[in-house]
């Protein structure tokens, strides 16, 4: 299985939210290729709605990248994860850890 890197508030990527809603944010993806993890390439998705499953976010993603993220795949199932503070990273398989990486949004 592939993993991709869901990095909130990369540098490469400007924060813009929904001012009047408020539910949409701007993330860059770095996705790792399965033969060589310590290789990436990296995306800005902007516009991206504020997902309450970790679910709803990968079939996003896949519907909406489905050709950048072919490199983290494997069939259509791939892990995601995100850069902390001190760039310790992160693993999401749960609602609460989804929560939690878009809380330091």
């Amino acid at each position: 299985m592939g993993r991709l890197e869901l990095i909130l508030g990369f540098w490469g990527c400007r924060h813009e939210m929904d001012m009047e809603a408020g539910n949409t944010i701007s993330i860059a993806l770095c996705v790792l290729t399965k033969s060589n993890k310590n290789r990436y390439d990296s995306y800005c998705l902007k516009v991206v709605p504020r997902f309450e499953t970790v679910k709803g976010l990968k079939e996003y993603l896949v519907q909406r990248s489905g050709e950048e993220l072919k490199p983290a795949m494997t069939g259509e199932d791939f892990t995601l994860g995100y850069f902390g503070e001190g760039n310790k990273k992160f693993t999401i398989k749960s609602e609460l850890q989804l929560a939690e990486a878009l809380s330091l949004v």
